[in-house]
């Protein structure tokens, strides 16, 4: 604004303002208004001429000085690419097993005569747990053993008798084979009574007992079922497309979904075997459960690795875009005293948990724009903090 100008244009606003507060102080004493308020509306419309004449002096000096507004170009935010170690796993859904899970089976038929444990009572191996009635068998080895000591008498009279060359050889051996033959039922009855007491053939814990005292049982019918939950595993199923990518010993992780808990873990077993059925191989993953928070059935998520590089190049997967050309990216590089967006084509590999490992393209120290890429072009000025 030039001088001719500047002059009217002042004295009339000077002008206007004075008619104005002078106006507002003929209206503060016509609406009967005390004169603090009145103080602080005139003092309201003086800060306000004040604020006016300074924002026309600066808009003057400003036109003087020929003082342009400079952009700073698009607010983005960046990330430096450092190499770092990228891992890939594969997850598959198994569930926790317990080799020590057995179901006790009587050996012998009869009526349960007592049981001598409880639910969630600890048994050794060997321990007995319950005793199916003997009264049959026990009156049976009465009568053998009865038997026996008569058929052993007369098998040793026979004996002095075929050694003096008395009485005839016939005589001798039905003596011996009665004697055997009763030796030998009374050895089987024993077995027989000592298969009537129901054992644990397990260390554990006593899960459940289906029988009750005075119910029939048989060798076809659980008594129990013994657990011993101090080792466990895990048994998955994977996909025959990743056969070759791990073997025994390398690490896992496993997530169990009911207790919310990662565990860290090996692979015990890798399965050699295709089952034509899904086309899967069984790996098998061995966990520690002195704690015993590990049951039977449970479900879990094993966390396979199966690439691994060191010193890789990884950047989020949603700033990598495509057009005709290829995958590309933008970074920031220097003109001068600016930063401007560069179009950066990249050759990737591997994706996992939403980065992706840029094989090339990309050099250490990069900064990659990760918000704000979306509209940018190439060339385009770029700040940020």
């Amino acid at each position: 604004m030039n001088k001719y100008y500047t002059f009217p244009y002042t004295t009339i606003m000077k002008t206007l303002q004075k008619f104005w507060i002078f106006s507002v102080v003929l209206l503060l004493i016509a609406c009967g208004e005390t004169d603090e308020t009145a103080k602080k509306k005139a003092e309201l419309a003086q800060l306000k001429k004040e604020h006016a004449e300074l924002g026309a002096k600066i808009a003057n000096l400003e036109s003087e000085l020929n003082i342009e507004t400079v952009s700073k170009g698009v607010l983005v935010e960046v990330a430096k690419v450092v190499p770092s170690t990228f891992e890939h796993f594969i997850d598959v859904h198994g569930t926790v097993e317990a080799d020590m899970n057995v179901q006790v089976m009587p050996e012998a038929n009869g009526p349960i005569e007592k049981i001598y444990v409880e639910k969630g009572q600890t048994v050794s191996k060997g321990q007995t747990l319950a005793l199916i009635n003997t009264d049959m068998i026990r009156q049976n080895i009465k009568e053998v053993e009865t038997s026996l000591e008569l058929a052993t008498s007369v098998y040793e009279k026979q004996k002095r008798l075929w050694d003096q060359k008395v009485g005839t050889e016939m005589q001798y051996l039905e003596a011996k084979n009665r004697k055997e033959g009763l030796e030998t039922n009374l050895a089987t009855l024993k077995t027989q009574l000592s298969k009537a007491y129901i054992k644990s053939p397990v260390s554990g814990e006593v899960d459940e007992i289906f029988g009750k005292a005075g119910e029939m049982t048989s060798a076809q019918t659980p008594f129990a079922r013994v657990v011993n939950l101090d080792k466990v595993y895990i048994s998955a199923d994977v996909s025959e497309t990743y056969i070759g990518r791990f073997s025994k010993g390398d690490p896992v992780k496993v997530h169990l979904p009911s207790l919310d808990k990662e565990l860290d873990a090996e692979i015990s077993a890798a399965g050699q075997f295709i089952n034509p059925n899904n086309r899967t191989f069984r790996v098998t993953v061995n966990l520690d459960n002195q704690e015993k928070v590990l049951k039977p059935n449970m479900l879990s998520v094993v966390k396979i690795r199966d690439f691994a590089v060191d010193d890789a190049l990884v950047v989020p997967a949603s700033v990598i875009q495509s057009d005709r050309q290829g995958d590309y990216l933008f970074t920031v590089r220097k003109e001068g005293e600016k930063k401007v967006a560069q179009k950066t084509y990249v050759s990737t590999g591997i994706t996992y948990k939403g980065q992706t490992v840029v094989v090339d393209g990309l050099n250490k120290n990069d900064k990659v724009i990760t918000k704000g890429f979306r509209g940018l072009v190439d060339g385009e000025t770029v700040s940020f903090n």
